[in-house]
């Protein structure tokens, strides 16, 4: 398998157990047809792969619907899946009868999944299928599994619901608060070699839930730090930021300070934990997530709030910042 396939299945649950060379072999012979390399390679390192707490899509070529991506399927899995399944719907649609395929991975609707080519013609390509519609004809979406799982997926983090682009959550002692993101900035620098990442996200007043005492202003976070190498962000990067005492001789707006990070709500303060993931989806937005947590914004009475700052933005090519200099 490819180094990029390997550090892409590292955000996927693989607990189970990777088949046998005989193992597969015996699966062949069993129902009379060859499996493809890079299919063959999944199956034998991992048995089976499934979706964590990270969410990978797919965007159909049939209508650009957007499927979540649920787990590969095993061998084990195949054995019934062929006999109580897969067999009937080939009998019921004679687009799948002009060639033989396998099923390989699903999704969340359990009419979408992939399919992957058995016979001659299709040997080791991927298509989509949705038996929701009747007669389907098998779209060839990759010419191999390695390339479906590398290039047709993406991943993304999810945005709450009534949100135009993303949102800051506040959980504190007596509920939720949801504010809807009004603006947002995202970029990375390289100046004299020293490269660093600047976020921030405002809310203008705009409340998608809020509690007695929601506060009637606008809030902000910025952050800004250095990061040692510009990531392709195909799968999610995350950074720990430090703990104040541990940069606190390199933090400031100035520019030739390092790291400095503001959360306004009626005052300015820090987080006192937190960390950033961003993933790189479809149509070059990037996805940003924050968490957090510091004293309640509006008394340290009420103990501890939590904090999740959840955008999807494009990368911005020159630095904007909003309190922080270049």
């Amino acid at each position: 398998m490819t180094e990029r396939i390997d550090k892409r299945i590292q955000y996927w649950n693989t607990k189970s157990k990777g088949y046998s060379k005989e193992e597969i072999q015996m699966f062949e012979k069993e129902f009379e047809f060859s499996i493809p390399k890079e299919y063959r390679e999944l199956l034998a390192k991992y048995g089976k792969i499934s979706h964590t707490n990270y969410w990978y899509y797919y965007q159909s070529l049939n209508d650009n619907s957007e499927y979540l991506l649920d787990s590969s399927i095993s061998l084990d899995d195949h054995k019934g899946s062929i006999e109580f399944y897969w067999n009937d719907l080939v009998d019921s649609n004679p687009n799948l009868r002009k060639h033989l395929y396998l099923p390989i991975f699903s999704t969340h609707s359990p009419s979408f999944f992939f399919l992957i080519g058995m016979d001659d013609e299709t040997f080791g390509k991927i298509f989509e299928y949705d038996s929701d519609f009747e007669d389907f004809v098998p779209k060839e979406i990759a010419s191999n599994f390695n390339d479906f799982f590398e290039d047709k997926i993406y991943c993304k983090f999810s945005v709450h619901s009534k949100a135009k682009f993303g949102a800051i959550e506040i959980f504190r002692h007596n509920g939720v608060e949801i504010w809807d993101v009004t603006s947002s900035h995202l970029s990375i620098t390289n100046i004299n070699g020293i490269k660093s990442l600047n976020f921030w996200v405002e809310s203008d007043h705009v409340h998608l839930e809020e509690l007695e005492d929601t506060g009637d202003t606008s809030i902000m976070f910025e952050i800004k730090f250095p990061i040692s190498m510009i990531a392709d962000f195909s799968n999610p990067w995350k950074f720990d930021y430090p703990l104040f005492e541990e940069i606190s001789d390199e933090w400031g707006e100035e520019s030739n300070l390092k790291y400095y990070d503001n959360f306004y709500y009626y005052s300015h303060e820090s987080f006192d934990k937190q960390s950033i993931e961003i993933v790189k989806s479809l149509n070059s937005y990037f996805y940003v997530r924050i968490k957090g947590e510091k004293d309640d914004p509006l008394s340290a009475e009420y103990g501890k709030a939590k904090f999740n700052i959840t955008v999807r933005t494009k990368m911005e090519n020159k630095f904007n910042g909003l309190w922080c200099e270049e």
